[in-house]
């Protein structure tokens, strides 16, 4: 069967988005992540861990391993995950160490028009399924409507 054809949509592509990769749990140890991975993280933090922030501080409720992926220009959303994804092990032992930890791909999308879309593929898809990752997908719309 062929491919259907790309996709069209009315409003284009998506304007801004940032993806990561996170895995969080209450016993987590970054540096364990970080081995299994073989990957250094943009930030992490152990629960009980002090957060500093500009104003405040907090204490991390949980621990927490986070790896931001690029922000290069013009990408869509399918190609930054894959980016993502081969910044990481791919060994399914590594994966397997990591499943009792909560873990996903978290997705900011910030629209420029009412109607903008994207598309995954079953490719992207099954690499997110073979790591045990979900797909967390925040949508910020610009206020405009369809009126």
């Amino acid at each position: 069967m062929e491919p259907v054809g790309e996709i069209i949509w009315i409003g284009g592509e998506i304007g801004r988005i940032q993806v990561s990769l996170r895995v969080f749990g209450d016993d987590l140890d970054p540096a364990s992540v970080s081995a299994l991975l073989d990957a250094h993280p943009t930030k992490s933090y152990r629960k009980g861990e002090v957060i500093p922030g500009v104003r405040t501080h907090r204490i991390a409720l949980t621990g927490m391993w986070i790896l931001q992926g690029d922000e290069q220009g013009d990408s869509t959303l399918e190609e930054r995950i894959h980016r993502l994804l081969d910044r990481v092990s791919a060994a399914s032992d590594s994966w397997t160490a990591l499943a009792p930890y909560r873990k996903n791909v978290f997705c900011g999308l910030y629209l420029n028009a009412w109607n903008q879309g994207c598309s995954l593929s079953s490719k992207l898809l099954e690499r997110l399924g073979e790591r045990g990752l979900t797909l967390d997908l925040d949508i910020y719309g610009n206020g405009e409507t369809d009126e």
